[in-house]
């Protein structure tokens, strides 16, 4: 799967990092306390509880020092490791459970990203924001949904007194619903759903849900969405509908999924004028040739700018009988 930039940065960054670039001698890499703040983090870490203790209570290290400015705090080491005996002490020493750091990182999108479910439920009952995205736009909701991790989203929908955003938008338009799609989430796609997702909400490339399904070939999901209303005959910024997409991948499981929908617009050509069958006859998928061929008042003639149609495309000896076939028939 070729993966968004967004989620190769979240799936590079399920742990706070820190590191100083020795090249930069800057503000923002000036080391403060630095003798103690990094065991305050190491021990917020390894849910060493009598350490984090001992230096914050006894030693006085701020409870929300940082190695270097804008790098991550023991909270939000705690919550990676999920410990909630150290994060119930952090906060209750005053711990800012809405801080963040350069990258947006927050100690609950910390718990999300590591599936951390009871120190979710502790930061959510102890003020932290669901709705605060990271520098990419994604909230804890979006995390879960991208990582299909169902306990963290049925924690963030049950926490009502502060709702997280179902349809909320990353920095390139995608909402939770679509992120769960491209990756076959289909628990987490389902759960979204009940929970009033937008089903055709799109993103900045104007793909919706079911666009993202039937390109991945994720009939679970296509179904699903369907389903719910889904539009099968939207179109992205190219004109690619549903059925164009599945048949131009091969996803022929896909292509059967999309078939019986009573609206579904089996000729309709993009911004080519390729159909569906086209770019399955010119990608060599004979099985999605077979289940276009199979619904009625699909056109084998329809020509594309350069005057090609599926026929004169077709490659493969079995795909040209087949549409000679069809033609003859």
């Amino acid at each position: 799967i070729n993966l968004p930039s967004d989620l190769i940065f979240l799936l590079s960054a399920s742990s706070p990092m820190m590191s100083k670039d020795s090249t930069d001698t800057g503000k923002e890499n000036r080391p403060i306390q630095e003798n103690r703040v990094p065991s305050l983090l190491a021990g917020a870490r390894e849910g060493d509880f009598n350490k984090v203790d001992r230096l914050v209570r006894l030693q006085g290290v701020p409870v929300d020092a940082q190695e270097y400015e804008n790098t991550p705090t023991a909270l939000m080491y705690a919550a990676v490791s999920g410990d909630v005996d150290v994060i119930a002490f952090l906060v209750g020493a005053g711990a800012d459970v809405n801080k963040c750091d350069k990258d947006g990182r927050r100690p609950l999108t910390f718990a999300a990203t590591n599936n951390r479910v009871a120190a979710l439920q502790y930061l959510l009952e102890n003020g932290a924001d669901p709705n605060l995205p990271n520098r990419n736009g994604w909230t804890a909701l979006y995390i879960a949904a991208a990582k299909g991790y169902v306990e963290v989203a049925n924690a963030l929908f049950a926490f009502q007194q502060s709702p997280s955003d179902v349809n909320v938008r990353n920095t390139v338009g995608g909402t939770p619903l679509i992120i769960a799609s491209t990756l076959g989430h289909t628990a987490l796609v389902a759960l979204l759903l009940e929970n009033h997702a937008a089903v055709d909400a799109v993103d900045n490339n104007n793909w919706t849900a079911l666009l993202k399904a039937s390109d991945k070939g994720h009939t679970d999901i296509v179904n699903l969405l369907l389903n719910n209303g889904a539009d099968v005959n939207h179109s992205d910024n190219n004109d690619f509908a549903a059925l164009l997409l599945a048949a131009k991948a091969g996803k022929a499981d896909t292509v059967y999924a999309l078939l019986p929908h009573p609206a579904v617009l089996v000729n309709r050509v993009d911004k080519s004028s390729r159909t569906a069958l086209f770019y399955a006859a010119q990608n060599g998928h004979t099985e999605v040739v077979q289940a276009l061929l199979s619904r009625s008042g699909v056109e084998i003639d329809i020509e594309d700018k350069n005057k090609q149609t599926a026929r004169t495309i077709a490659k493969v000896a079995e795909m040209v009988q087949l549409l000679e076939n069809y033609k003859t028939n």
